[in-house]
């Protein structure tokens, strides 16, 4: 991501990125590992430093599985799978 970001800067881009989560269900929870399923609503827009709006992406219903894992006390996310 930070690569992407220098070619963004380079080219004088920038980008914003909207995301809001509009359901979650927990499928399963150990101590060590969570898994959810959710529905995203997901915007972005590639924009030049002048303001034009070089393109955008909009997805109403974009529904992702993530698989938290917990290593001592640090939750990370180990997994994702798009479309499930």
């Amino acid at each position: 991501v930070t690569l992407e970001r220098r070619k963004d800067l380079a080219k004088g881009e920038s980008q914003v990125i909207q995301t809001t989560i509009t359901s979650l269900k927990l499928v399963s929870q150990t101590p060590k590992r969570i898994e959810v399923k959710v529905n995203l609503a997901y915007s972005d827009q590639r924009i030049k430093s002048s303001g034009e709006i070089v393109s955008e992406t909009s997805i109403p219903s974009l529904k992702v599985t993530y698989v938290l894992g917990r290593e001592k006390e640090l939750w990370q996310l180990v997994d994702y799978i798009s479309g499930s």
